[in-house]
């Protein structure tokens, strides 16, 4: 598709270069009669669309080429991913929160409380 448009562009400006050649005409000389438009450039427009169309594959090849990271972003096996990891995420912190809490209240309520008490018979007075 690039070689034709390339090639199409070289033959534009081969002829453009061919008129250039002929010396300086008046531009009523390119207009031709036509029944659904009277002032059709002959050899011009057909320039002006062949490079307007590349201009506009040009664009679209570069703006598809700028979007491509954010096409892969929002893709559906992306979106399986993104989905998949948070539900994983989350799922661990709930579960190690809940195991946190359980430690804590299990801890202090079966573990007695290691304390040495020892009487100490001394008087003083």
């Amino acid at each position: 598709m690039s070689r034709k448009i390339y090639t199409q562009e070289l033959q534009a400006a081969a002829r453009r270069e061919a008129r250039s050649r002929q010396g300086n005409r008046d531009w009523s000389d390119n207009l031709r009669h036509d029944d659904n438009d009277p002032l059709v450039k002959d050899d011009d427009n057909v320039d002006f669309m062949e490079a307007l169309e590349w201009v506009r594959e040009v664009v679209k090849r570069a703006w598809d080429t700028a979007l491509l990271p954010f096409h892969a972003a929002v893709s559906k096996p992306a979106q399986k991913a993104y989905l998949g990891t948070f539900l994983f995420a989350t799922t661990s912190l709930f579960l190690l929160c809940v195991s946190t809490v359980a430690y804590i209240i299990f801890y202090y309520s079966l573990v007695p409380d290691v304390s040495v008490e020892r009487g100490v018979g001394l008087q003083f007075g």
